[in-house]
């Protein structure tokens, strides 16, 4: 019979044909739930999970099985995200073991569930060193150490591709991806996330499709959660308050036990509900939302980037009472819908960016030159710019119409509001090198005329902007026939494959 120890490495390194064989005539015990466990994370047709109580069952021996069989089954609840699962086979596990690290991260300790990886990085297991990786990564991340957590993401992910091991690059990629959103990259965790989608089977889906959601893309993956966050997000494209609010509560009611989790999704509903409380926001994402700093927060750029039909990734919700309000570009239509807007929102421009200024500005106003800093972002001089600041008055009172009226008191100006706006804010517009890495990243391969006619610049712009990208390493040219094709450069990540 084949030794269990060899079929397991077998399984890890993605054949499953020798436990196909050891199964049929294996007793019950560790390694078997080890092996199963294995199955089920590569195929759940092909595999079981164990409860928790019938691994108790199995006793404290069994060596380096019991080790697997425990790891394998937390690993499995993390990804479910079934916290009751995960703390139940933690408890089974030794001082130490992945399984109480997983544990530590579900329930916010991310210096206990770092402290364990990096005791279980010293395995001689390659597996073992590629998961605990990446658990230490996903700690420094929670811990906010970003730079930390990407060496360390970077390293599981070579690893896990040298080391030939399918699960692993799952997982390493999977953290990879995380971490690059968090930075501030949606495009290049995107790119992760898709080529993990088409290869990854179902139990890693409900983490993937967070990901994908979080960063901006409604994740089409048949999977509960996945659907929840599609519809929430179709939701805010089509301004259905009904949809928006089954979604929402069957999002919160999934992460009532997971503190990071149930914090992202809070912020995300402040950015797509401009009915949402900012109360439990952390002090710099509050100040985004009321319109205090204009630096979009670098873990919810995917949501703050221009959709299909919307023409900004930022808006910004002005009630006549001078309260102002940012929204992700695509829940414009739901926030128009929520606040009563009855105008199409005002399209990017220096109009509408005065507008905005000085509508959350309240009842006091603002005197000439500070409206004019803010706008144009350099100082007021009445010889040179009198004429610009006439023009651009006269443009904000035909557009106001009956929304309100601007009053003048000498060089101070306010306006009153009868109805609220909802205004696209430049502020916060991407640069077109961010939105190129963006249209390279979900459709690679293109060209620069490609990119141009997608993002709606003149061909020489798109050009420049590729030269630019191409010369910092952010994208690759290659020449097809008579043109160069384009698409994005990540130095760590390499599609991965199927399990065999």
């Amino acid at each position: 019979m084949l030794d269990p120890a060899e079929v397991f490495a077998r399984g890890l390194a993605g054949d499953l044909r020798p436990s196909s064989a050891w199964l049929a005539n294996a007793p019950s015990g560790w390694w078997r739930a080890a092996i199963q466990a294995q199955r089920w994370l590569a195929d759940p047709k092909v595999g079981a999970l164990e409860e928790p109580a019938t691994l108790a069952a199995l006793g404290a021996d069994g060596g380096e099985g019991r080790g697997h069989a425990i790891d394998e089954h937390a690993r499995a609840a993390w990804l479910a995200s079934d916290r009751a699962r995960l703390d139940a086979y933690a408890a089974l596990a030794p001082t130490a073991g992945l399984a109480r690290g997983w544990a530590r991260l579900a329930r916010g300790d991310a210096e206990g569930a770092a402290q364990v990886a990096e005791a279980e990085q010293r395995s001689s297991f390659p597996a073992t060193r590629v998961e605990a990786a990446s658990l230490r990564a996903l700690a420094y991340a929670d811990r906010g150490e970003l730079g930390d957590a990407r060496v360390l993401a970077r390293r599981a992910s070579r690893m896990a591709r040298t080391e030939d091991l399918p699960q692993s690059q799952y997982l390493s990629n999977l953290v990879l991806a995380r971490v690059r959103r968090l930075e501030g990259a949606p495009h290049l965790a995107l790119r992760i996330l898709h080529a993990l989608a088409e290869v990854a089977s179902s139990p890693w889906w409900p983490r993937l499709a967070w990901e994908q959601a979080i960063g901006g893309r409604a994740p089409s993956l048949p999977e509960d959660r996945a659907a929840a966050w599609a519809e929430l997000l179709g939701a805010a494209r089509a301004a259905d308050l009904e949809a928006f609010a089954s979604a929402r509560t069957r999002l919160v009611d999934a992460t009532r036990d997971w503190p990071r989790q149930a914090a992202e999704l809070t912020v995300a509903l402040a950015l797509l509900d401009p009915r949402a409380p900012l109360d439990a926001l952390p002090p710099p994402l509050r100040r985004f939302c009321e319109g205090e700093v204009h630096t979009t927060p670098p873990a919810m750029a995917g949501l703050c980037t221009a959709a299909e039909g919307v023409p900004a990734g930022v808006f910004v919700a002005v009630r006549p009472d001078g309260t102002a309000r940012r929204v992700a570009g695509l829940a414009a239509p739901l926030a128009q819908r929520a606040l009563g807007v009855r105008h199409e929102p005002l399209k990017p421009g220096r109009t509408q960016l005065a507008i905005g200024v000085l509508a959350a500005a309240g009842p006091a106003g603002l005197d000439r030159e500070e409206l004019f800093r803010r706008i144009y972002g350099f100082g007021f001089d009445a010889e040179l710019h009198d004429g610009t600041f006439r023009t651009l008055q006269h443009r904000m009172r035909r557009w106001l119409g009956v929304r309100g009226e601007m009053e003048v008191d000498g060089d101070r100006l306010a306006l009153r509001l009868v109805e609220p706006l909802l205004l696209a804010d430049p502020r916060c517009e991407e640069s077109l090198e961010d939105r190129m890495l963006r249209f390279l990243a979900r459709a690679e391969h293109q060209s620069a005329r490609d990119a141009a006619k997608e993002l709606g610049v003149p061909l020489r712009t798109a050009q420049t902007a590729l030269q630019s990208l191409t010369e910092s390493g952010a994208v690759e040219g290659r020449r097809v026939g008579r043109r160069i094709e384009y698409r994005v450069e990540d130095t760590t990540f390499s599609e991965p494959t199927r399990w065999r």
